[in-house]
């Protein structure tokens, strides 16, 4: 599910969403940061494969949505890792 683009950098697709009555793919990006957390770019649903895989590369300590759409699994990577900055 998660492929390594290189170091520290992984790319992973998720389901596919309703996207006004058409079928649209996710996919996300995970990047570690210097500090150890993870930078994550458009989150994928949360299902407890991805946050096991998740979790053995890092924190997630950075959530972000780069317009309405990729937004949709926000919250629950969230509640999730609290600490994390939106």
């Amino acid at each position: 599910m998660i492929q390594t683009l290189g170091i520290g950098i992984w790319l992973a697709d998720g389901g596919i969403v309703d996207f006004h009555g058409l079928p649209y793919p996710t996919r996300m990006v995970l990047v570690r940061l210097a500090d150890g957390g993870l930078w994550v770019w458009s989150p994928v649903e949360l299902t407890e494969e991805v946050r096991e895989t998740v979790e053995r590369l890092g924190r997630p300590t950075h959530l972000v949505s780069p317009n309405k759409l990729h937004h949709l699994y926000l919250g629950d990577w969230l509640a999730a890792w609290p600490g994390a900055k939106l």
